[in-house]
C-alpha cells in the first residue's frame, strides 16, 4: 500500500538563501530553549491554557511517530525467506496432477454399485435402531450385578442398579443418580 501525499510544510529551513532559512544561532538558541522547557516537563507551556493544548497535541504526534517508526523498523528488518521454504515452494508448485495409484483408487471407489448392508455379521456396522444390551456383570461368587435404564438428563444422569444374589435368589434394587 503506498503512502499518501504528505499534508504538512517545513517551519523553517536550514539551508539555501530564502527568507525561510534560519541562522544556526537562532536555531542553537531554539535548541537551548527546548532543553530547558524539556528539563521542567515544559510545565510553564503546560500551565499557559493558549499553549498547553498544542503541546498535548505535539506530544500525542511525537508518541504516534515513534509507533511508526518501530513499525517501519520492524517491517525493514525483514530479510525474505529461507532456502528451505524457497525449495518447499517450488515443489508444492510443481505438482501438476495426482498419480496413476490415486486415479486407480478413485476410480474403483466411485464405480461401487451397491452397499454391504447393515449389521449382519461380525466386522459391519449396527442399524441406528440396533437395541443396545443392558450390561450385566457376574462376580463369579453368585453375585449378579445388573444396570438397565439409563437416563441422560441435562442437569443428571440416572441408571437402575440391581444386585442379586443367585445363591438365595435374593435381589436389591437402587436408583443412582449423578450429577
Amino acid at each position: 500500500m503506498a503512502l499518501t501525499d504528505k499534508k504538512y510544510e517545513k517551519f523553517y529551513k536550514t539551508t539555501g538563501t530564502g527568507n525561510d532559512k534560519i541562522t544556526s544561532d537562532k536555531l542553537n538558541f531554539a535548541e537551548e530553549i527546548w532543553d530547558l522547557d524539556r528539563a521542567i516537563g515544559m510545565r510553564d507551556h503546560l500551565d499557559n491554557p493558549e499553549l498547553a493544548s498544542l503541546v498535548f497535541q505535539l506530544q500525542q504526534m511525537q508518541d504516534e511517530l515513534d509507533y511508526l517508526r518501530t513499525e517501519i523498523s520492524a517491517n525493514k528488518d525483514k530479510t525474505g525467506i529461507s532456502t528451505s521454504q524457497a525449495n518447499a515452494i517450488t515443489a508444492n508448485t510443481a505438482k501438476d496432477g495426482i498419480t496413476k495409484a490415486q486415479a486407480d483408487a478413485i476410480v474403483a471407489n466411485t464405480a461401487k454399485a451397491t452397499f454391504p448392508g447393515f449389521g449382519t455379521s461380525k466386522g459391519t456396522a449396527l442399524q441406528g435402531n440396533t437395541p443396545i444390551p443392558i450390561p450385566t456383570v457376574n462376580s463369579g461368587k453368585n453375585i449378579e450385578v445388573l444396570f438397565d435404564n439409563l437416563k441422560v438428563g441435562s442437569k443428571s444422569t440416572t441408571i437402575d442398579l440391581k444386585v442379586t444374589d443367585t445363591s438365595t435368589r435374593k435381589t436389591y434394587s437402587a436408583t443412582i443418580t449423578l450429577q
